[in-house]
């Protein structure tokens, strides 16, 4: 899933997700269970990945996992114009904001660490 790209996150109208991991016997990967939780909160988190096999773009959004689902026809110069809007904001500000809103980073080193180990155990061999 694409919730570590942290800027902006755009999908047409025909975008699903698809939450496979059950289907294969595996935890979910990737730090989809690190930041799932961040954007809908743990129970949710838990409901999505445990109960839930795709996600579509309306939902996705109503759950906050998309900034915007944009008509597929007009996809690629609303990314641009978003993307050029985004760029026009000075660098200090983006910097001190992304640093003081993203302070996660030692959490997610751990988590990677953890979710290697699990893939190590003998209980996924």
């Amino acid at each position: 899933m694409l919730l570590a790209c942290t800027d902006f996150r755009f999908i047409t109208e025909q975008t699903q997700f698809t939450l496979s991991h059950k289907k294969y016997g595996l935890h979910p990967s990737g730090g989809l269970s690190f930041f799932l939780p961040r954007y809908v909160g743990e129970n949710k988190a838990i409901d999505l990945l445990l109960n839930t096999d795709i996600i579509s773009a309306n939902e996705a959004k109503d759950l906050g996992l998309v900034n915007r689902v944009i008509n597929s026809d007009n996809f690629a110069a609303e990314c641009i114009l978003n993307a050029k809007k985004m760029c026009s904001i000075n660098m200090i500000t983006i910097q001190s904001t992304k640093c003081l809103t993203y302070r996660f980073q030692t959490e997610l080193d751990n988590y990677f660490r953890m979710e290697t180990q699990m893939m190590d155990s003998p209980c996924f061999h």
